[in-house]
């Protein structure tokens, strides 16, 4: 099924409230900066709506939110993210800490993968280590994320298959 933000949904049918994505978050995260990034089936992939289903991203297909100034005053912040460093056997090992100007979760896990395997991690070398992604609270898709070691990852799926 094909979802639409507030503004295709009035472009398509003519009728803004059609839109798939109303009280996706809360008022509160909306006032509070924060976005939630979905896939609408007219603007694309870089879609990110606030509480209303209102698309508020420039980066979609339709631009509908080059006029938002929440947004582009966040774009150039800079936030701070702890990595914790964990050994296979899930001993804590040490911490470590950089800067990124990195938006999204995954854009950050991709970014510590590749100084993982450059082995540029701040405050350890190596790349056999679990890493526990910690953003600070003023980021605005703050949550923890686990990066798991390659090898690690294959015996994983490799035991959900056998399962």
């Amino acid at each position: 099924m094909a979802d639409f933000c507030r503004q295709c949904s009035f472009n398509i049918w003519g009728d803004e409230n059609l839109t798939d994505f109303n009280n996706i978050q809360t008022e509160e995260n909306t006032k509070n900066n924060l976005i939630t990034h979905v896939l609408c089936e007219d603007c694309g992939p870089n879609c990110e709506v606030d509480h209303t289903g209102k698309c508020v991203s420039e980066f979609c297909l339709k631009q509908h939110g080059k006029e938002n100034k929440k947004i582009n005053q966040t774009m150039n912040q800079k936030y701070k993210v702890k990595l914790t460093y964990f050994k296979p056997t899930g001993k804590y090992y040490t911490e470590g800490e950089y800067e990124t100007e990195k938006k999204w979760m995954f854009e950050i896990s991709d970014e510590v993968r590749q100084m993982a395997n450059t082995q540029t991690l701040p405050g350890i070398n190596g790349n056999e280590w679990f890493i526990l992604i910690q953003p600070e609270e003023n980021h605005p898709n703050s949550y923890p994320c686990l990066i798991i070691p390659d090898e690690y990852r294959q015996l994983i799926i490799k035991y959900q298959i056998n399962k």
